[in-house]
């Protein structure tokens, strides 16, 4: 384990760090688009603290990127990124958004409107939340992560070409019944000094989507009818989850 980690350091001709970590991936790119080769590595914690599945999906907790000019930053997860592209629906998620630079299943890295790169990572959901969305900026000032929020991605555009990149992520709906669940709005988040959440955006983008959109979603519930169609209700209408099918 210490031996593989010590050959990607080799191969890096940089500092080592966390000597102690299980390299998962390591990425060779122009990752900045200086026209120069730059590293990643993934790694998790070494095979005695991590458990057999986190090793046979490829599940890390480290990032670590190195830019020409020995440039370093390294960024970390306690409870693990995952892989993006388990199945067909993640895969087309992203391709049918914003193309991959690298050649990768584990990060995402995107070109911008704006002239930077965006570098994602994806981490596990827990419960009823979406999975954990890890995004960081790399720009000639350097790099910075400007979102870490649970939210399943959808896409990634300039959604109303303003100049600024939007990402749409879904949150995730509980079930009511065998025709009901919670209403719980795609969101759309703007990049500025971060990727905030854009209500005017949101509020446009769901009522295309969805044909609906209500900005305090405790007070609501989505009935869903025989023929397919939602419709979005007020909670004092959940009686009608036992009876409309």
């Amino acid at each position: 384990m210490r031996r593989h980690f010590l050959l990607a350091c080799a191969l890096l001709a940089s500092p080592c760090v966390h000597a102690e970590n299980r390299v998962v991936e390591l990425i060779r790119f122009d990752v900045d688009g200086d026209g120069k080769p730059d590293r990643i590595v993934l790694s998790d914690v070494s095979d005695a603290d991590a458990n057999d599945n986190d090793k046979k999906e490829g599940n890390y907790t480290r990032i670590d990127l190195f830019l020409s000019g020995s440039k370093h930053h390294a960024f970390s997860n306690p409870d693990r990124w995952i892989p993006f592209d388990k199945n067909a629906e993640d895969r087309s998620r992203v391709t049918g958004s914003a193309r991959n630079l690298i050649k990768s299943g584990r990060l995402i890295l995107v070109d911008t409107v704006e002239g930077d790169r965006l570098l994602l990572a994806i981490g596990y959901p827990y419960a009823s939340d979406p999975r954990l969305l890890s995004v960081y900026r790399i720009s000639k000032t350097g790099v910075k992560q400007v979102m870490n929020e649970n939210a399943d991605l959808l896409k990634i555009a300039d959604i109303d070409h303003d100049g600024r990149t939007d990402i749409v992520g879904r949150q995730t709906s509980e079930g009511m019944g065998p025709n009901c669940s919670s209403y719980d709005p795609n969101l759309v988040y703007t990049l500025g000094d971060r990727f905030r959440i854009n209500s005017r955006l949101t509020e446009n983008y769901d009522r295309k989507a969805d044909g609906f959109f209500a900005a305090d979603n405790s007070k609501y519930f989505v009935l869903v009818r025989k023929d397919g169609k939602r419709t979005l209700l007020p909670n004092d209408q959940q009686g009608r989850c036992d009876h409309t099918r």
